[in-house]
């Protein structure tokens, strides 16, 4: 017995679980060296593939490949997702030109149907002008006309009331 105790004293033949690395600001046993990598990995110092390397999972590399492989379609998936977003957009931009296409369009149209709406109208006025002006000159020419004979028959009738009153005269 006194062997075993004098064997358990022998720190040169004993094997421990305990390492010392010199250094005050490392952790002192392996999970708490972890737990520190996990915190820097949420800070985003390190990346998740650094915490595995230090880790006692078994396949780490497969792991890491499997990571990689993750890793490169998902930033596929999001080039391919920005691409629909792209090309929403342009059909967004697509479908409000074509209604703004669409409502010059209908503006234009309706320009147009004015202008000939404005024309016509014109045109009546322009008519209406012409046949004003045409009864305007036949009545002018018509009562010019009864001025005529009006002075034809005023002097008539002051021819005649000449007659009269030389005849009336003449028989005095």
């Amino acid at each position: 017995m006194g062997q075993a105790i004098g064997k358990s004293m022998d720190y040169s033949s004993a094997k421990f679980d305990v390492k010392v690395v010199s250094g005050s600001t490392l952790p002192v046993n392996r999970w708490a060296y972890l737990a520190e990598l996990k915190e820097l990995l949420q800070f985003g110092v390190i990346d998740d593939i650094a915490v595995l390397a230090e880790t006692d999972v078994r396949n780490k590399e497969q792991i890491a490949k499997r990571k990689s492989m993750y890793a490169q379609l998902q930033g596929q998936l999001s080039q391919l997702q920005e691409a629909v977003k792209d090309k929403e957009g342009t059909i967004e931009t697509l479908e409000r030109q074509l209604v703004q296409a669409g409502i010059k369009g209908k503006v234009m149209q309706a320009e147009m149907e004015i202008t000939k709406k404005k024309e016509e109208v014109k045109g009546d006025l322009k008519e209406s002008y012409r046949g004003t002006e045409g009864k305007q000159k036949l009545l002018q020419n018509v009562m010019a006309n009864e001025v005529e004979t009006r002075k034809k028959e005023l002097g008539l009738e002051v021819q005649s009331a000449r007659k009269d009153l030389q005849r009336s005269k003449t028989n005095q």
